[in-house]
Formats: structure tokens, C-alpha cells, sequence
């Protein structure tokens, strides 16, 4: 039973910063942000016979944030019922509120019938958009399964000091009903505190090589320098799961450690930003930053920045998020580059006056860079066409 991804991608619409009415819009049509499925993994075939527990995992994101997903669904083609996921932590879902979404089926699922079947992948968010529905194929045959692995004893310390990441020893023992060569791979996936995209993700051995101790005791195992990995602090998490020679996935398990140290807040500097904007004018004007962390960029939570309007009152939509994914259509030229980026647009709407802008960046223990403020002037004069 092969496990396959689908990765399905979507472009985002510039950012749009209304500092009168304070939310994000575009000031000539209403604009809507979409949710996206990032990834699907689900198994090529089921086994009719036995009572197999076979599991659809769905990757969503929203420019909005995770909170403002509504639903995620998974129907079978022609079928009138659709199935709610759920990222709870509970039955088969791993981690609750990562944005991995877990639905768990039996193989009566499909009546006794052989055949190929097509699903879908239905996302909603809160405002009634949609993700581009997603589909995949699942062959469904009247075979007894195989078994698939199964992970026991993991053996990861509850606390390791960032000096002694230079030795970081993990292991986990992994079984196969049809033997231990029936075992494809083992892969761990290291997850920085309070997000939900691993920062590392690697292959356990049990050849006795590539960091693993002893050959063939079933223990998979891994000893190894992460200092330049994991460079934040506080609490990680270390996810396994394992696959046979025939596709066949075991359950995950999920590890949490602590990673404990000194920890230095991020700094901001070389502030890119206009002194004015007119009003009058549409063109996106770009805001970058650079940031810099002692203990790396994978450290960096986020950049954003909180608005005071000309009247002494705060912003309603703060803070407003700056991105350094790449995404051009925020503003942002290069990915992983310690430049942060948004790109800005008002309308004839905005209050004339001065604005302050404050700047911010956090890491994943919540220490906060010294704020960097930014007085800007919406003005407004007349453009010639």
C-alpha cells in the first residue's frame, strides 16, 4: 500500500493594509484569501478482506491562519455523503491544531466491491471560500492485507542542552510481522516549538551506519550533530513513522523534548520604508526588514507590525505580518534571506495624516526584538495618467 503526496499550490493576492478601516482589502474590488491543501497522503490500496484501519492525511494552510479553516471533508466520487477530518489529536491524528488533518476508514467503506475508486478533498474556511478541490485515486482489492510495521520504545531524552546538541542520540525499535526486512524505511521529522512544519526531517538506520549503533537488533537509531539544525530553544518534538516494502505506513509516534539554553532575542535593522504615501496612487509600495536571531532564522517565530492611526488609535487589523517565503506577491524577493517583506496599498478612503508603525520580530520562546517605530504621512495629491 503506497503512500503518494499530492502537492497542490496556490498564488496569494498582494497584501492590501487599509490604515483608516484597518483590515486587509483591496480598495477597488473586495479581495478574498483563499485556503490551500499543501499536501495529500493516502494509501494506493486497500485490502477488502480483514479489518484494516486505513487513514487519508491532509495538509491545509490559510494566509488567514489555521484558526479561520472551517471544515475539512473527504468524499468518495458520486457518493452524497461527505466525511469530516479532524486535527483533534484524537483517533489517528497525531498532533491537535498543526494543520494535518486525519480521517481513519474501514474497508467496508467501499460495500465489498473491487475496483478503483476517486476522492476529494473539500476546504472551507469561515468566509465561505474554498481551496481548489483536490483528488487522488484509491485501488480497493479483495486481498488479506499485509501488516504493516509497527514502532515501539522510543528512546529520545526529555531534556537536551544546546551545548550537547553536537551529540544528539535518538532511537526506536521498529518490527515487521513479515520480518525486519520487510521494513522499506524509518523517517523522524523534528518539529520547532509551536509549529507545524518540521525543520528537519531524516532517515533511521539499522545497518549499523549513519549514526546508528549496532546492525539488525531492530532498533533504529541515530547519533548525530544538530547544533547548526536546532538552533532555538524550548520545547520540540520528534515524529517516526516507518514503511514496508509493500507501502504498507505505521502508526506515527510522536516524541516531545526539551531543548534548554540561553536564549537572545531577534534584532531588526536596515528598516526599508516610505516617509509618505499618496493616497491617491495604487501601486503596491513595499516594507522590508532584516532580522537576524542568535540562535538562527529557524528560530524566528515572526515579523509583523502594529499601526497607530493619526488619531491615536490603534489599528484594527494589527498586527499586520511580514514574510520572508519568497512570495513576490507579498513583496518579498527571496526566501530565507532574513528579509521580511509586505507590500502595502490604500485607498482614497484612508485618513490623511501621520502614522506610526511599529516593528516587532519574536522567536519561538516569545522574546521579543526591541520595537522599531516608522512614522509614515498618507497624503494625497493628484497623479497625471
Amino acid at each position: 500500500m503506497a503512500f503518494r503526496s499530492v502537492i497542490v499550490s496556490f498564488a496569494l493576492l498582494w497584501t492590501i493594509l487599509c490604515f483608516q478601516n484597518c483590515d486587509i482589502r483591496n480598495p477597488v474590488e473586495e479581495t478574498y484569501f483563499y485556503p490551500e491543501i499543501d499536501h495529500i497522503t493516502s494509501p494506493q490500496s486497500v485490502a477488502l478482506q480483514g479489518e484494516m484501519v486505513y487513514y487519508i492525511y491532509v495538509a491545509v494552510s490559510d494566509p488567514q491562519g489555521l484558526e479561520d479553516i472551517a471544515s475539512v471533508q473527504f468524499a468518495l466520487e458520486d457518493s452524497a455523503e461527505a466525511i469530516h477530518m479532524k486535527d483533534d489529536g484524537q483517533n489517528g491524528d497525531l498532533i491537535p491544531h498543526d494543520g494535518l488533518y486525519t480521517v481513519g476508514f474501514l474497508p467496508d467503506l467501499f460495500s465489498d466491491q473491487p475496483g478503483y475508486y476517486q476522492f476529494q478533498i473539500i476546504v472551507e474556511d469561515h468566509e465561505g471560500n474554498t481551496a481548489n478541490a483536490s483528488s487522488d485515486t484509491i485501488r480497493v482489492e479483495d486481498i488479506l492485507p499485509d501488516q504493516a510495521p509497527v514502532l515501539l520504545n522510543p528512546d529520545v531524552p526529555d531534556t537536551v542542552a544546546s551545548e550537547a546538541l553536537t551529540h544528539f542520540a535518538f532511537s526506536i525499535d521498529a518490527v515487521d510481522g513479515q520480518g525486519n526486512d520487510d521494513i522499506d524505511s524509518l523517517i523522524y521529522q523534528i518539529y520547532p516549538p509551536l509549529s507545524t512544519k518540521p525543520i528537519y526531517e531524516g532517515i533511521l538506520f539499522d545497518n549499523g551506519t549513519c549514526g546508528d549503533a549496532i546492525a539488525g537488533d531492530s532498533i533504529f537509531s541515530m547519533s548525530a550533530d544538530f547544533s547548526d539544525t536546532l538552533r532555538g530553544l524550548g520545547p520540540h518534538q520528534i515524529r517516526f513513522q516507518a514503511k514496508d516494502i509493500h507501502g504498507n505506513q505505521s502508526m506515527p509516534v510522536v516524541v516531545s523534548f526539551f531543548i534548554a539554553g540561553i536564549n537572545d532575542a531577534p534584532v531588526l535593522s536596515n528598516l526599508d520604508a516610505p516617509l509618505f504615501i499618496n493616497r491617491l496612487d495604487p501601486t503596491p509600495v513595499v516594507i522590508t526588514v532584516h532580522v537576524t536571531d542568535p540562535q538562527g532564522l529557524a528560530d524566528v517565530r515572526k515579523v509583523y507590525f502594529n499601526s497607530t492611526k493619526p488619531n491615536g488609535f490603534p489599528a484594527r487589523g494589527n498586527p499586520f505580518i511580514l514574510r520572508d517565503d519568497g512570495n513576490k506577491d507579498w513583496g518579498d524577493e527571496k526566501a530565507g534571506d532574513g528579509i521580511y517583506s509586505i507590500a502595502v496599498v490604500i485607498s482614497s478612503d484612508n485618513e490623511l495624516g501621520t502614522y506610526t508603525f511599529t516593528f516587532y520580530a519574536q522567536d519561538l520562546a516569545s522574546d521579543l526584538s526591541d520595537p522599531q517605530p516608522h512614522h509614515l504621512a498618507v497624503i494625497e495629491e493628484e497623479i497625471d495618467l
